[in-house]
Formats: C-alpha cells, sequence, structure tokens
C-alpha cells in the first residue's frame, strides 16, 4: 500500500520597504505556496496575524481585499488581520500585501511579528503548518542628500547637502557615523573646503579620505526631534562625461537607548552635462517650388539658469544637404548678441553668440533652393554641434535639424479685374500637380471670403467634379474643395461667381487660402491673391437740348441693357 502525507501550504511574510518612521507607514507582504508533489489542492487556507501584538497601535488600512490568493478568499482585519477561504493546487503559490500604519508614539527598534499556524484543507484531509515570522524595524535617524545645484560641468563644481533628522520625540542619537565614497560614483570626483567642524553637533565634524574622495562623518549627535544640515563643496573632473551618476552613503549609524542602530542610507544622482545650448531650425514657409526661396529660422537657447554663454558658434552646411543650395542676403551681424555674425552662402557659419542665462535668440535666413530639385522631395538639414563656452569652461548641445519639403504640387488663385460695390467678379483656382509620375488624391483647401469683407458671398454653387471625378466645390462665404484627385502632370481649374458687398470701399483685399491638403497633410503654401475694388462710374450726364424722343430712345436702351445683364447673371 501506499502512505500518503499531507501538509498545509508554506506562508512567508517580509516588510518589503522598513525601517518605517513613526506616524509612516509600512508595507507587509504575505507569500503562500503549495508543493508541487502535493496530494490535491488546497482548500479553505486560513491564518491570523495579530498586529497590536507586534507593535501597540500598529494596524492595517484599505482592507478587507478580496480574492488575493483564489477565488473567494479574502484579508481583513485591523489590528488583527485575517486570511479565509484561500485556494491553491499543487505547485501553485500567491503573494498579496498589506499597507500598515505605524503609531507616531512608535519607539525605534526592532519588533518580532509572528502569524497563527496556516490550517487548509487538502485532499479532504484538514491539515495544520507552521506560522511565519517577519522584523519591523522602526527608524529614529533619516539620513537625507541632494545634489542642489546640478546638472554640473565637466571641470565645474557640485554641492552636495546632507540633512540628518531624529524623528524620536524621546531618544536622543549620539555617535552618529556615516561614509559616502565619491570615487564609486565617478572616478576624479572629490571634495574641497574639508574638514568641516561642529557640523552636526559639538565635537562632530566631516573629513576626506584618500585625497578627499571618501567623504567620512563622525561625532554626530542630535536630541529628540532635532535636525542638521550641512553643505561640502565637490570638484567635477574636466573629463566626466554627461551622464546621470547615483551617489549612496554607507554605514550610517548611531546609538539610542543605549544601543548601536543602523538606519536607512541616503541616495541621490549626481547629474552631469556639457549640454548647455539648445540649437533648433525650422523652415517657416515650405514647402517651397523648385528654384524658389525659403526662410531657414534658427533659434539658440541658453539652458542654465545662472551662467551666461558666450563664445557661441556652429555651422550649417546647405550645400551638403543639396547641391546648389544657397543662403542670399548675407552676413548679418549682432543677430544674438553684440559681435555675433553668420555668413556665408552654400556653408553658413554662426559666430560671437552671447546669450545670459536662460536667454535666446532668434533669427532667419533666407535660402535659395536650386530648381533642379525633385518635385515633392524632403532634403534634411542638421547643422553641426553648437558650442560656448559659460565661466571659462566648454558647453555643448545637440544639433539643430528640420526637412525642407519641396513641392509636388501648384496652388494659386486670382480675381478677374477690378470689381464694384454690388458687383460680381470671378475667383479662380488652379491646382497643379507638378509630378510627372505618380498621381494625387484627397485634395482639400478652404477659403474663407467673410474674412476678407464682411457679407462677401459666392453664388452658384455646390459643383462637382471640378477637380477630379467624385470632388465638390461648395460653399457660400466658407469655401472648401473636396475629394480632389489628378493625373501624373494634370491640373485643374476651379471658377466660382462672386459677389462683392454693396458697402464695399474701394480699395485692395487680400484673400488668402487654407494650405492645401493631401489627404490631410499640408503639402503645398496657401494661395493669395488681392481683390480689388473700384468705386462705380457715375452716368453720364444727358444735355438739356437733348429732344425727348432721343431721351425716351436712351432710356428704352439703358432698361433692356439692364434685362439682358440680369438674365447673363
Amino acid at each position: 500500500d501506499d502512505l500518503v502525507v499531507v501538509a498545509a501550504p508554506r506562508l512567508l511574510k517580509e516588510f518589503t520597504d522598513d525601517p518605517a518612521q513613526p506616524g509612516g507607514t509600512t508595507t507587509l507582504q504575505f507569500t503562500l505556496s503549495h508543493d508541487e508533489l502535493a496530494a490535491g489542492d488546497a482548500t479553505g487556507i486560513g491564518f491570523t496575524d495579530d498586529l497590536d501584538a507586534v507593535l501597540s497601535g500598529l494596524a492595517a488600512v484599505g482592507l478587507p481585499q478580496a480574492d488575493v490568493c483564489g477565488a473567494g478568499s479574502q484579508i481583513s482585519g485591523t489590528s488583527t488581520l485575517s486570511f479565509s477561504g484561500g485556494s491553491l493546487a499543487p505547485g501553485e503559490e500567491c503573494t498579496f500585501a498589506v499597507i500598515l500604519q505605524v503609531p507616531a508614539g512608535a519607539a525605534v527598534g526592532s519588533y518580532a511579528n509572528t502569524t497563527s499556524a496556516v490550517s487548509a484543507t487538502v485532499a479532504g484531509v484538514e491539515t495544520t503548518g507552521s506560522s511565519a515570522s517577519g522584523q519591523l524595524m522602526i527608524a529614529g535617524l533619516v539620513l537625507g542628500k541632494e545634489f542642489t545645484d546640478d546638472p554640473a560641468l565637466p571641470g565645474g563644481t557640485a554641492t552636495l547637502r546632507f540633512t540628518i533628522e531624529n524623528l524620536s520625540a524621546a531618544e536622543a542619537a549620539t555617535d552618529i557615523v556615516f561614509q559616502d565614497a565619491l570615487s564609486g560614483v565617478l572616478g576624479g570626483l572629490a571634495a574641497s573646503g574639508l574638514p568641516l567642524a561642529d557640523v552636526c553637533g559639538a565635537g562632530s565634524s566631516l573629513a576626506g579620505l584618500s585625497a578627499n574622495t571618501l567623504l567620512s562623518f563622525q561625532g554626530g549627535s542630535l536630541g529628540p526631534g532635532a535636525s542638521c544640515q550641512f553643505d561640502v563643496m565637490l570638484d567635477v573632473p574636466a573629463a566626466a562625461p554627461s551622464g546621470s551618476y547615483p551617489n549612496t552613503t554607507s554605514g550610517f549609524r548611531a546609538f539610542i537607548g543605549g544601543s548601536n542602530v543602523f538606519f536607512p542610507n541616503a541616495a541621490d544622482q549626481l547629474e552631469v552635462s556639457a549640454e548647455r545650448l539648445a540649437l533648433s531650425k525650422e523652415f517657416t514657409d515650405d514647402p517651397v517650388a523648385p528654384g524658389g526661396t525659403a526662410t531657414l529660422r534658427f533659434t539658440v537657447t541658453n539652458l542654465d539658469p545662472s551662467l551666461a554663454a558666450t563664445g557661441i558658434s556652429f555651422t550649417d552646411d546647405l550645400d551638403a544637404a543639396l547641391a546648389g543650395w544657397t543662403a542670399v542676403g548675407l552676413p548679418a551681424a549682432d543677430i544674438c548678441g553684440v559681435g555675433s555674425q553668420i555668413a556665408g552662402t552654400g556653408l553658413l557659419s554662426f559666430t560671437g553668440g552671447s546669450l545670459p542665462p536662460g536667454g535666446s535668440c532668434t533669427f532667419d535666413v533666407v535660402t535659395q533652393v536650386p530648381a533642379t530639385v525633385s518635385v515633392g522631395a524632403r532634403v534634411t538639414n542638421l547643422t553641426s554641434v553648437p558650442s560656448g563656452s559659460m565661466s571659462g569652461l566648454p558647453v555643448t548641445g545637440a544639433p539643430g535639424s528640420d526637412d525642407l519639403a519641396v513641392e509636388a504640387l501648384g496652388f494659386s488663385k486670382s480675381f478677374t479685374g477690378p470689381a464694384t460695390p454690388g458687383g460680381r467678379t470671378t475667383l479662380s483656382f488652379v491646382v497643379q500637380n507638378l509630378s510627372a509620375g505618380s498621381g494625387v488624391a484627397g485634395l482639400a483647401f478652404t477659403d474663407d471670403l467673410e474674412a476678407v469683407l464682411a457679407g462677401m458671398r459666392a453664388v452658384g454653387l455646390p459643383a462637382v467634379d471640378v477637380c477630379g471625378a467624385g470632388s465638390e466645390f461648395a460653399g457660400t462665404s466658407l469655401l472648401s474643395l473636396r475629394d480632389g484627385a489628378l493625373g501624373p502632370g494634370e491640373s485643374c481649374t476651379i471658377e466660382v461667381e462672386v459677389e462683392v458687398p454693396a458697402s464695399a470701399a474701394p480699395g485692395s483685399y487680400a484673400n488668402v487660402t487654407s494650405e492645401l491638403f493631401v489627404a490631410g497633410v499640408p503639402s503645398a503654401a496657401p494661395a493669395t491673391a488681392p481683390l480689388e475694388v473700384e468705386a462705380a462710374a457715375a452716368p453720364a450726364a444727358i444735355p438739356a437740348s437733348t429732344p425727348l424722343g432721343s431721351l425716351l430712345l436712351v432710356l428704352m436702351i439703358t432698361a433692356a441693357a439692364a434685362w439682358v445683364l440680369r438674365i447673363q447673371r
């Protein structure tokens, strides 16, 4: 026969984030596991945990929690935790956590916490397993550290600030010590101005060992509820690469209540960066036609909030990005501080820039795009790395980059000759597919007539198939083309009659469309045309000597002409 041995699941517990602070919270984590060779499923798993017996006032928050270890399981309670209804198959385990509130008056020390035995039913047999234990640490001292003025420049300095707090309301802390290995953070990082005396109680000191690459704090003392703070200056090696360097103290301990107690160490990251300049660039008026001009806008920014930047320079090789691409109208002076200049044609060179802390400057360069550039091309234009200096130390930044878009579409508009108040004019739009090899679909644009002249309206719309089969041009005060399509090299002309309001004053009125879109993507610059409005001509005077019959004939001809004009409209 076979002897079958059954056992309850195994329980483990751990305070995952202690030492906890008086008045703070800590996380108690439970793990239940069922042996993979078990004779059957474990059901009805349960245990209890008396928190108040560990530390008076220690209580759970956020309970109950359901289904933490199988459907129907639950952990509940405040001062006493109760887990019930758990279920596990052979080889399974479950983990769940409870947040505990530490009483504000908790004394510093270590507190043992042990659960009841675990009970369960396995293969129809009631079983009892072992209890689980863990140690809750209550901290009385807190050590903090912070690099207060990073990012630091390579070759510059950084300020490291330490703060020690005694959270105990009753116990004094004496013989406080800790160490901080700076060389383990960054090779060559060292302190200056040491030793420092009486920084945290009489007789305390911060000294430097191993050529000031190891900080040693000794002899600190703090009364109940007291704190201290002190700074040390660090010299950053000139060859330090830009980056983030974690720094953690070690051996933080003190005598409290006659016992030598270790506490959590402090950590922070030293940020080192020579990248204090930001350079951006943008083509403000592309897409551009082959042979046209494009405006290139540069913006240089000093990212440092406290140091001025001088000697800023960079280059931009237009000809390397696109053969024959040149700048026009240069050099330009004093564009980013007195003495600064941008010069060149195919190769732009910016020199002598200066910026105050946190300052920036923006300037434009007009460029001539070669007529031989491919229709629809996108040309990536990248500057060099910008460079300069701050307090005599070199600084850099990331290159600036943008793409120049070359038009694949032509888009223009025009009005017929001068209009008169209350009259009409013809507005024409021309859309061209400049590519000889591929068609384009999803063409769309809008034109706001109301923005030109209040009361200006289009008549005779909508119109269909005006720019490819299925296209439509519609609207009255806001005109819109949708679903336009053109084959390779094709073009379309859209004409619409526009009524000029009778109240329009003589003058020239700019009319600008939206960009021309292809499937929702801007693909050509807005089209622009002026609407010229002139005063209506005064009627010719009729001489008093004109015979009555002739006068009637003139009136009849005038009326007939007006009627014909109305029919035409």
